[in-house]
């Protein structure tokens, strides 16, 4: 059973290892677990000293996470989003061969398939 999300609010959202699922923080609290949420007025978080543990010690910590406003609407029109410490700085489309990590997004649809995370988002910059 999934818990009931708030609309309209500010949160923190990261992949929850563990859980296989995304865990919610509302005011520095996990106030819940979904497997899907949508999100607007994104920002795109990524702590450089907690990634840099990450590569050195092999033993992955929540250090990247998605911050905006909760809200029951999927973005229009979708890129593919992905994160991981060991390839990228920070989050990135899925297949740029750049790599440039991203910073912003309008709106963003984090859920799990297969017991996987998949993110999909609307005018990424």
């Amino acid at each position: 059973m999934e818990d009931v999300i708030p609309m309209d609010i500010n949160v923190k959202v990261y992949w929850n290892l563990h859980k296989r699922c995304y865990s919610i923080k509302y005011q520095n609290k996990v106030i819940a677990h979904t497997s899907h949420i949508n999100l607007i007025n994104i920002t795109f978080k990524v702590s450089e000293a907690s990634r840099q543990r990450v590569i050195k010690h092999r033993h992955k910590n929540v250090h990247a996470y998605v911050e905006g406003t909760t809200t029951q609407h999927a973005p229009d029109v979708c890129a593919f989003i992905q994160y991981d410490p060991y390839h990228h700085s920070g989050f990135v489309l899925t297949g740029d061969t750049t790599n440039t990590p991203l910073i912003h997004a309008d709106s963003i649809s984090m859920m799990t398939i297969s017991g996987h995370p998949v993110v999909i988002a609307a005018n990424v910059y």
